[in-house]
């Protein structure tokens, strides 16, 4: 069976309360929960869950960590045996994604790595025990260079580092999609000088930037 039976000291991943507002209504009897919101707002629902419960792994991408078929995926999650984060999308009624051409027909749907990575445990284990892998074959999965990454610590907010904003803000510029810094002050003024407000401090901003 590609399903192993569950035990209550499976490690589930615990839920601050503080997200309930983000995760939505809880479905206890298959322990999903249900987010409903226009489509600008998945990415900050996705980026909020990932905050507090580390990495989280699209329902279709399970068999990354499990090799396991959709159907035992399927039948996990419909017997409650998955923490499973829906977001139910309608279309943006303004912003970025207005008019969006293709609407979206399902759910997106994430389950946490760590669930991921304990089922992955169980069903090795099972085939250890039946003989079908040693436990040495296990040991020899990971590639050369992954001891490198598993020392490195998380960023905790990955999400909101003010040089992320900074380096995407100069790509901005040099594609032309954003006004460079000198180009808002010279604006600046200019607009000072129509008002007949001082603008001297700013113009010596600029020529200093030169």
């Amino acid at each position: 069976c590609e399903c192993p039976l569950m035990s209550i000291y499976f490690p589930y991943i615990d839920i601050p309360s503080r997200l309930n507002v983000v995760l939505g209504s809880f479905d206890e009897k298959t322990r999903s929960y249900h987010a409903y919101g226009e489509e600008h707002h998945v990415r900050y629902w996705y980026e909020a869950i990932i905050k507090e419960l580390g990495a989280i792994v699209p329902i279709a991408s399970v068999s990354m960590y499990v090799p396991v078929s959709r159907a035992a995926v399927r039948k996990r999650v419909m017997s409650g045996q998955f923490t499973v984060f829906y977001f139910h999308s309608s279309p943006s009624a303004s912003g970025l994604f207005f008019n969006k051409k293709e609407k979206r027909e399902t759910a997106y749907t994430f389950v946490t790595a760590s669930e991921c990575k304990s089922w992955a445990a169980e069903v090795r284990e099972k085939k250890i025990r039946l003989g079908h892998i040693t436990r040495e074959e296990t040991l020899s999965e990971k590639p050369d260079w992954a001891h490198i990454y598993d020392a490195l610590p998380c960023e905790e907010d990955y999400f909101g580092e003010q040089t992320y904003d900074d380096r995407v803000g100069k790509h901005l510029e040099a594609i032309g999609a954003k006004k460079t810094h000198a180009q808002e002050l010279q604006e600046m003024v200019e607009r000072f000088e129509l008002e007949g407000i001082d603008a001297s401090p700013l113009k010596a901003m600029i020529k200093a930037n030169k």
